[in-house]
């Protein structure tokens, strides 16, 4: 009986420690399991932390979909957008120390769409709770407007810069177990929203234009 306990345990360990793998720690939150749903408890209900980040001084690499681009900090992970086994240059992913794909709902991340109608949680505010309209954020790019709320338990933040015409922009402040968390005013956040901007060039995958397996046809902002 023993040796079943030790073994059970052992497994338990080691499967945490391998969903942690995936994603560098960023900053320790609380866990759904004892809050009823992933919090932010290093940023205000309405996803602001008050520190106040600098975007200037974030290093990275500019990403191109082919329809739009945007600068992906050191330490996040642009993961391309399938949709029907088809690649969608119209959309990217971008996580928070994610080391692959398969490790992207362990991380806090960002959902970029153009146009806005292209994704339908921002724009559908019922399917949201606890929402809250958000100041204007001023960024080199434009005018950024939008809430902050909660869906399915998780704490998000909806941004638009041109209404239905513009990006709409889905920063998920958790992972998915709430245990690393960003802020919307946390200098590489801000970075990657003030980078986003349109184009019409070859897009770049990384040799991940590969086509229905791609796990990010199945995370649609439903994360």
């Amino acid at each position: 009986m023993k040796k079943l306990m030790v073994f059970i345990l052992t497994v338990t360990v080691l499967a945490g420690l391998f969903a942690l793998s995936a994603c560098d720690p960023i900053r320790t939150g609380e866990n759904p399991a004892d809050t009823g749903g992933a919090k932010n408890d290093t940023s205000n209900d309405d996803g602001f932390s008050g520190n106040g980040g600098d975007p200037a001084g974030t290093n990275g690499k500019t990403h191109d979909t082919g329809n739009f681009s945007v600068l992906i900090p050191d330490g996040w992970l642009e993961i391309p957008f399938f949709r029907n086994g088809e690649y969608d240059p119209d959309a990217l992913g971008i996580y928070k120390g994610a080391q692959n794909e398969y490790g992207m709902t362990n991380c806090p991340g960002i959902q970029i769409y153009y146009p806005a109608t292209h994704d339908i949680i921002p724009k559908n505010r019922n399917n949201c709770k606890e929402v809250s309209e958000l100041t204007p954020l001023e960024l080199e790019n434009g005018t950024w407007e939008g809430f902050s709320g909660m869906y399915s338990g998780y704490p998000l933040v909806a941004l638009f810069n041109n209404g239905n015409e513009g990006f709409a922009v889905t920063v998920w402040l958790t992972s998915a177990y709430g245990e690393e968390t960003i802020s919307i005013d946390d200098a590489d956040v801000l970075a990657i929203i003030a980078g986003i901007s349109l184009g019409e060039t070859e897009p770049q995958t990384d040799g991940r234009l590969t086509g229905g397996d791609n796990p990010e046809t199945e995370i649609i902002s439903t994360s």
